[in-house]
Parts: C-alpha cells; structure tokens; sequence
C-alpha cells in the first residue's frame, strides 16, 4: 500500500507542480498542506482517499484533476479556485446515484462564483456541496 503523507507538506518555495500520479495511492494526507502551490494536477483513482490531500492550500487557483474522485473532497481552505478548475473537480466526481451520498467542501466564495448547472451537476452525481 502506498500512503502520500506529508509529501510536500510546509514547502513554501514549489508553486507549480508536474502531473502528480496518485492512482496507487490508498490514501493521501495533508499532502499538500501549508504549500504555497498554485498550480496543480493530479491523477487519481476512485478508492483513493482524498479527503484531507488539499486542506490549507489557500494559494491553490489552478487544479486539474483527471481519473475518478470517489470519496469525500474537501477544497474548504481554497478559495482562488478557477471556474476550470470547479469544473475539473466535478467532471472527475464518480456519479454516486443509487449509492451512498459523499460530501464536496468548497470555500463559500467559490460556491458563490459557481453557476446553478454546477451546482446542479454535483447534486445529480448525488453528492452533497458543502460550504
């Protein structure tokens, strides 16, 4: 099992990364916490923890995600979000109907700069947004 824990953690110097390959991660904790990381994308796989990965990212503006987000998300301390990079976060959520509702946190001003489709969208995959 591989565990992404405190992989970039506090680096302060680093804003923008290559693609980071996280599909035979288990679990990604506080990755990237308290870095000053603007520009980000990831690769993930539906089992893969994501939860805390991108908490205190509060530089974060361009995230690209590609694979399948399939577990709870939170971007709670993110709020320079790019409209693409909203949308990247919810074309890579699994569609969840018929299964047990998961929670995506954003920062409430990207909820505010959010168009009813997404909001929409996210709801559909039967996903609960979380503010």
């Amino acid at each position: 099992m591989i565990k992404c824990e405190i992989l970039i953690l506090n680096c302060s110097k680093i804003t923008k990364y290559p693609t980071i390959d996280l599909t035979n991660a288990q679990a990604c904790y506080a990755v990237f916490m308290n870095s000053a990381v603007t520009d980000l994308p990831i690769i993930v796989q539906e089992k893969t923890d994501c939860s805390t990965m991108l908490n205190r990212t509060y530089s974060l503006v361009n995230l690209t995600i590609s694979g399948t987000i399939g577990t709870a998300m939170s971007l709670k301390d993110s709020s320079l979000l790019s409209a693409e990079s909203v949308q990247s976060v919810i074309d890579a959520l699994k569609d969840l109907t018929g299964t047990t509702t998961l929670k995506l946190t954003l920062h409430a001003d990207v909820v505010a700069r959010m168009t009813d489709e997404q909001k929409a969208t996210i709801t559909a995959k039967n996903w609960t947004l979380v503010y």
